[in-house]
């Protein structure tokens, strides 16, 4: 029944959707700092590079490998960067030629795994949070199974956004806050609205 209904609400369709349209948006954002030296990148970019292993000299790689453009719908062009221009990269020597697979392999799970975060999915540590070690099929794991059965997204939303949230500041983390706190109350007035209910009013003393 689980498996039925998140087929027939797109849940693949919206999550690949989201996490392609992330990835463009990181990749136009790293060809919009192309020109730049890794030093003077914005913090919170580099830092996220730096996650990855993805340091200056691999930075001055990426501007040699340069960045595609596309032309839009509306006539702009679009600037992009992209792993396989790195893989397009001439090496002289067969150490040269393994360093710069390396990089395009860990800008690769640089993009893979940024979306990821930025549209989250239990992963093998929520798991293992969730299910506690027990054996699969015994009552307590059972009982473990149907307590999260819809609750892992939430779970997974504290693991994977609030250390980076911590990282990104206050400022950052309140933003984000408010913004949630506001699509929570549209969900529940929408779901008001649909029973035939008035939907509840922002100020609670009303």
């Amino acid at each position: 029944m689980q498996d039925t209904f998140f087929r027939l609400n797109f849940l693949q369709q919206w999550t690949t959707g989201h996490r392609n349209a992330f990835t463009l948006m990181l990749s136009k954002h790293i060809a919009k700092n192309i020109n730049r030296s890794y030093d003077n990148l914005d913090d919170n970019l580099r830092r996220s590079l730096k996650q990855y292993g993805i340091l200056g000299d691999d930075w001055a790689v990426i501007q040699r490998a340069g960045i595609k453009e596309f032309k839009g719908p509306q006539g702009d062009i679009r600037k992009y960067a992209t792993p396989d221009l790195i893989d397009n990269l001439i090496a002289d020597t067969a150490d040269e030629k393994a360093k710069l697979k390396d990089l395009a392999l860990r800008m690769r799970v640089y993009f893979a795994e940024e979306a990821r975060n930025a549209v989250p999915e239990p992963g093998a540590n929520q798991r293992a949070f969730q299910q506690w070690g027990t054996k699969r099929g015994s009552g307590f794991r059972e009982a473990l199974d149907l307590f999260w059965q819809f609750r892992s997204f939430g779970l997974t939303y504290v693991m994977k956004m609030f250390p980076r949230y911590q990282q990104m500041g206050k400022g950052f983390t309140m933003a984000n806050m408010v913004g949630m706190t506001m699509l929570g109350y549209t969900a529940l007035s929408i779901k008001d609205i649909l029973q035939g209910k008035k939907p509840r009013p922002v100020d609670p003393s009303d």
